[in-house]
């Protein structure tokens, strides 16, 4: 169950980086939007999924970057 978890995380969690950089360079107000709405999302998973923080450590980065 653990490896299925960390698998499916995976799948998501690696496309964040670049789906932050990407609405980042929009810079409009709809991007800017999504983004939070993206950080809300990424805070849900987390609290739902913790125990993985190798994981998350580069979607926490590329958020910080955000800010």
């Amino acid at each position: 169950m653990l490896i299925t978890v960390r698998s499916d995380l995976l799948q998501i969690v690696d496309r964040v980086p670049s789906l932050v950089s990407s609405l980042q360079l929009q810079n409009t107000d709809a991007s800017c939007c999504l983004l939070g709405r993206l950080v809300e999302l990424v805070d849900c998973l987390m609290f739902q999924h913790p125990g993985f923080p190798d994981v998350y450590e580069p979607v926490v980065d590329a958020l910080k970057v955000s800010k």
